[in-house]
C-alpha cells in the first residue's frame, strides 16, 4: 500500500492535487519528477507480495538494495525477478572473451536500433503533433504516421532494452528478454505476449491471476466472464500505469476490449468447429497473414489514445472517420 502511495504521489499530478490542494506541495516540485519511479514501484510491489506469500526467502539488504537500483534496468525494465537477480549476484561474474564480444555487440545492435533507427522515424511519427498540426495532415498522413510510430516505438523501446541486457550481461546479470518480434504478431494476445514480455509477466502474476482467484472465490461460476473482467481490470490498470490522463485509461481498456474479442472469438471457433479443422485453420497462411495485418492496424490505432488527449482525440477521429 505505501509502494502505490509512494507511485501516485510522485508519478500522478492529478493524485497530489487531490490529497495535498494548494501550495502544500509546492517544494516538492523537484521530487515530483523523479525518473524511474514506476519501474522501481513494479519491483518494490513484486518483492512485497512474495516475500509475503512465501515465494522469496531471506532477503539481503545489499541484494536487495542492488535490484531496485540496478542502474541498467533502473529506468524502464526489463523487469527481473528478485529470487533470479539475487542468486545471480552470489555467483562471481565469469565473462570469457565470446561472452564480453556478445555483450558489446548487443550494446552496439540496440543503440543502432534506438538512436539510428527508432530516432529517426519518431521525426516523421505520430508523436508530438498537437491538434492544431493534426487539423492540417489528411486521413491518410495521419494513419501512415501511426504506423511510422510503430515502428519507431518498437525499434527505440527494443534497442534500449537490448543494450540493457549487453550491460547487464558485462557486470554478470542475465536479464530476460523483453520483445520477441511482436510485429508480426497473429493476434492481440499473441502481441502482448512478445511486447514488453516482463511487464505483461508482471501483470499477469500480480493483476490478472489474483483479480481471477478473488472473483472465483466470490462464487462467480461462469469462468468466461471472470476471464472478461480480469482482462478488463488488468489493462486498465496497464493504461493508468503508464500515465496521469483519460487518455490512458482509454487507451488501457482499447487493448482490454481487443483482448476480450479474440478470446470471445477463440471461444466460437471452439464451439462451432471440430479441433481439427482449428488446427488446419491455424495453420493456412492467408489467415495467417490476414492476422497479422489487422493486429498490427488495431496496434497501430491505438496509439492515438495513448499520445493524444481529449481535444486530440477529437480532432483525429474527425480527420481519420
Amino acid at each position: 500500500m505505501l509502494t502505490l502511495l509512494f507511485l501516485g504521489l510522485l508519478k500522478y499530478q492529478s493524485v497530489r492535487h487531490a490529497l495535498f490542494p494548494g501550495e502544500a506541495l509546492k517544494g516538492w516540485i523537484l521530487i515530483s519528477t523523479f525518473v524511474g519511479v514506476p519501474f522501481l514501484a513494479l519491483r518494490l510491489i513484486h518483492i512485497d507480495i512474495d516475500f509475503v506469500t512465501q515465494q522469496i526467502g531471506k532477503i539481503e539488504f545489499l541484494n536487495f538494495f542492488n535490484y531496485v537500483l540496478f542502474f541498467p534496468t533502473y529506468l524502464s525494465g526489463p523487469i527481473a525477478r528478485y529470487e533470479e537477480f539475487a542468486e545471480q549476484a552470489e555467483t562471481p561474474p565469469s565473462l570469457s572473451a565470446k561472452n564480453y564480444y556478445e555483450s558489446i555487440s548487443r550494446i552496439i545492435v540496440g543503440c543502432f536500433k534506438m538512436r539510428v533507427i527508432g530516432d529517426t522515424l519518431m521525426s516523421f511519427s505520430l508523436d508530438g503533433l498537437s491538434p492544431t498540426d493534426l487539423i492540417n495532415m489528411s486521413a491518410g498522413k495521419i494513419i501512415l504516421s501511426a504506423y511510422i510510430y510503430t515502428f519507431a516505438l518498437y525499434f527505440s523501446f527494443s534497442g534500449l532494452s537490448d543494450a540493457v541486457i549487453g550491460v547487464s550481461s558485462l557486470f554478470g546479470y542475465e536479464i530476460p528478454e523483453n520483445f520477441k518480434s511482436p510485429l508480426i504478431s497473429r493476434n492481440l494476445q499473441e502481441f502482448w505476449n512478445r511486447w514488453h514480455m516482463t511487464f505483461i509477466q508482471w501483470l499477469r502474476n500480480y493483476v490478472y491471476f489474483p483479480s481471477l482467484n478473488a472473483l472465483s472465490r466470490a462464487g462467480i461460476r461462469n469462468t468466461l466472464l471472470i476471464s472478461i473482467i480480469c482482462i478488463l481490470i488488468t489493462f486498465l490498470l496497464a493504461g493508468v500505469w503508464h500515465g496521469d490522463g483519460i487518455h490512458f485509461v482509454q487507451y488501457g481498456l482499447y487493448h482490454g476490449v481487443g483482448l476480450v474479442i479474440v478470446l470471445l472469438y477463440r471461444v466460437l471457433l471452439r464451439k462451432s468447429f471440430s479441433p481439427q479443422w482449428i488446427e488446419a485453420y491455424k495453420q493456412n497462411l492467408m489467415i495467417k497473414y490476414f492476422g497479422i495485418l489487422m493486429t498490427f492496424n488495431f496496434v497501430s490505432l491505438g496509439w492515438f489514445f495513448f499520445l493524444q488527449r481529449t481535444s486530440g482525440l477529437r480532432v483525429l477521429f474527425s480527420r481519420v472517420f
